[in-house]
């Protein structure tokens, strides 16, 4: 992502999960390696930097925005992707926002709905895939319940 009107930038925002620079810059990065063993990163930010994008997941001491709040195993991730892009979705249909979906490389989220997947991914990060709950692909695990949380 070398240029802020670079195709991969647009790219970007145009998959993104509500995420728009120009509303608030505050967003999550969830990065979707190639390989289907490797982990998945979700990190926060609170600036946007269309020329950073690639590396802002990864802290320096010239940049202390991106922080890793969690890498999810790859078959956890699998587990929860499609419930979470079905219920991500429905929520911005109904702001008539325009849905996202999840592509190889970086995937942009609007705060709201990113802290929402680090509190998932922290629920389920280091669960034993024996005593978790099961997970639909339809994304009814994932609706918060009146009150909050989510339902099995």
């Amino acid at each position: 992502m070398t240029s802020p009107g670079g195709s991969q930038t647009r790219d970007l925002l145009a998959s993104a999960f509500g995420f728009d620079p120009d509303g608030s810059a505050a967003h999550f990065l969830v990065n979707i390696p190639a390989g289907s063993t490797v982990p998945v990163d979700i990190s926060e930010h609170l600036t946007w930097d269309p020329e950073r994008v690639a590396d802002s997941v990864h802290l320096g001491l010239e940049r202390q925005d991106g922080q890793v709040r969690c890498r999810l195993p790859r078959g956890k991730w699998n587990e929860i992707a499609e419930g979470l892009r079905a219920e991500f979705n429905a929520r911005l249909k109904k702001q008539g926002r325009r849905p996202g979906k999840w592509r190889a490389g970086y995937n942009a989220i609007c705060r709201p709905l990113g802290k929402e997947l680090a509190l998932l991914a922290w629920a389920i990060e280091d669960a034993d895939p024996r005593s978790s709950p099961r997970r639909s692909p339809t994304g009814r695990d994932f609706s918060p319940r009146n009150g909050g949380g989510y339902t099995r």
